[in-house]
């Protein structure tokens, strides 16, 4: 078993970047789900179909929920953090595996002199504290594009119900079919007849109503 205080310190940093991870793959769920529901946003004839919002949102919480199950803590991860700590520093990355790898001895049950003098150095080593900061920078812009993303992908599911509901085309729904209405403000003397047409920027809604005052 790894020395308590080098498992601590270990330990804490892998939690890191542990967490950082994890939000970065729940980030490209929510993506993934937005990507389908963009897709299906550039359907045609695809809000004559009900719930597709239900689509997206589905997609990226089974994605979310395989990344939860898988997740978990895996074996070989602090060796792993120590290569990706200090990639271009070869003498520190084996100082560090060097005092990850110290056990004590089976007879004695307690560690030697030189066993404590690599976990030592390790320990006191001024650069703990960058990783640090590196890893929170990691888990803050994670956290970011997890934001942006869920942001996303519940925006094109509105869409999508939008478009449903009102029956109008999903991808006018996104981005704002115009209508255009001539001859727009007229004044016509009484008995008059006018012919007033509607153009709409895509596929026209089932139902309309005119309204004049």
């Amino acid at each position: 078993m790894m020395e308590a205080r080098l498992q601590s310190r270990l330990g804490d940093l892998a939690h890191l970047r542990r967490r950082a991870r994890l939000w970065r793959a729940l980030a490209g769920c929510w993506a993934a789900g937005a990507v389908v529901g963009f897709a299906l946003l550039l359907t045609p004839g695809i809000a004559a179909l009900g719930h597709l919002w239900v689509i997206p949102l589905l997609a990226g919480i089974i994605a979310g929920v395989v990344v939860l199950a898988v997740g978990k803590y895996r074996l070989g991860e602090v060796q792993e953090l120590i290569n990706e700590l200090e990639p271009q520093e070869p003498g520190l990355r084996h100082l560090l595996s060097a005092a990850a790898e110290q056990r004590p001895a089976e007879a004695s049950g307690s560690l030697g002199f030189l066993q404590l003098r690599v976990i030592e150095e390790a320990l006191a080593h001024p650069r703990q504290e960058v990783w640090r900061r590196q890893l929170e920078r990691r888990l803050a812009f994670a956290k970011v594009a997890h934001a942006g993303s869920f942001v996303a992908l519940l925006a094109i599911a509105l869409v999508l119900n939008r478009g449903a509901t009102h029956g109008a085309s999903v991808l006018g729904s996104l981005i704002g079919e115009e209508i255009t209405v001539t001859p727009g403000d007229a004044r016509v003397e009484r008995g008059t007849g006018l012919v007033i047409a509607a153009r709409f920027g895509g596929t026209p809604p089932v139902e309309a109503t005119l309204v004049w005052l």
